[in-house]
Parts: C-alpha cells; sequence; structure tokens
C-alpha cells in the first residue's frame, strides 16, 4: 500500500472544532460517569433528607444540625458542576488565545502514515511514531482519533471536513489495517 500525506494547513475553525471534540471526549470517559453517579447518588441522599424532615416533627432536630447538612449535602452536589462549568470557559479561552498564535505563525501540518509509521511535521517539530505506540482508532462526530497508549496526552484527530473524501476512505482502510477499530468511548 501506498503513503497517504495528508496536507492540512492550518484553519482556526477547524482547530477550535477539534479542541471541542477533545472536550467532549474528555466528558465522556469513565472518571466523568463515575461523577454523575456521585452526584445522582448525593440527590438521592437529598431526597432522603428532606423527606425524613417532611415526616418528622422538625423541632426536635436542632436547626444549626439541619442547616448545616443540608448545605454540605447541596454544596458537594453544586460545587463540582461549577467547577466544571469554569474548567471548560477557561479551557475554550486558552484554546482561542492558542488558535490565534498558531494563525499569526502559520501553522501548516503534515501526516504521513504507510503500514509502518505515521509521521507529523509542522514548523517547530517533526515526529515519527510507529503504529505499536497506537491504541485502536474509533470515529467521533466523523473524526478520526488516533490515541497513543504510551505518551500520555498525545491525541491526534483528523475531522472529515479537513480531508476529501477518498483520503478519508483510504485512511480508515490504513488504520484498520495497522492498528484496528475501537469500540470508542
Amino acid at each position: 500500500m501506498q503513503e497517504i500525506i495528508i496536507n492540512l494547513p492550518f484553519d482556526q475553525d477547524s482547530f477550535l472544532d477539534t479542541q471541542n471534540i477533545k472536550w467532549q471526549i474528555s466528558k465522556k470517559r469513565k472518571e466523568y460517569s463515575n461523577y454523575i453517579f456521585y452526584q445522582r447518588t448525593l440527590s438521592i441522599v437529598l431526597i432522603l433528607f428532606l423527606i425524613a424532615l417532611a415526616f418528622r416533627d422538625i423541632k426536635s432536630y436542632d436547626p444549626a444540625f439541619m442547616g448545616l447538612t443540608l448545605f454540605l449535602i447541596l454544596y458537594n452536589i453544586i460545587a463540582p458542576w461549577v467547577s466544571i462549568y469554569q474548567n471548560k470557559r477557561k479551557f475554550f479561552r486558552l484554546s482561542e488565545v492558542h488558535a490565534t498564535q498558531l494563525k499569526q505563525k502559520g501553522h501548516d501540518a503534515v501526516f504521513t502514515l504507510n503500514e509502518e509509521l505515521l509521521s507529523y511535521e509542522d514548523a517547530q517539530r517533526s515526529i515519527k511514531m510507529q503504529w505499536a505506540l497506537f491504541q485502536p482508532f474509533y470515529i467521533f462526530k466523523d473524526a478520526i482519533i488516533l490515541t497513543s497508549s504510551s505518551i500520555v496526552g498525545n491525541t491526534i484527530i483528523i475531522q472529515k471536513a479537513q480531508i476529501d473524501e477518498a483520503t478519508y476512505i483510504q485512511l480508515i482502510d490504513l488504520l484498520t489495517k495497522t492498528i484496528g477499530r475501537g469500540k470508542g468511548i
């Protein structure tokens, strides 16, 4: 099989779309689902607490204890959501700043893929990686997601809109043969 060469001139909108995909992927990971379970459990505790208050004589409870308990339960439900919202805003704000910097530098990238390796080259770096370094790829919202199993945080996202249909199909075929297709997130 011949090499697939993908020239990706820098496009700020595509870069921001890629960052959005990265955020959605991180949101769907297992840690987030554990967090949702924790939040639902706390919500059930809150409901049970309120039911217990409704069916009992409220005067028999110490108001400070009830207030503190209610505050702690609500705080543990609401505070993490506020933190996630703040982290999301910060992530996208920094992504926009980074996109502006990359646009000024003319950050064009070239991917070269063959049966032995993937190489990436831009103005600052040139990297060659063997396929053994990658986990099986998956497709999320028409974007091909390549995740390295040994380099932490190294995720390559190639969107279908960035390349032509024939190259997209060739790329999927090559990746299926070399690293296999995963189930995704």
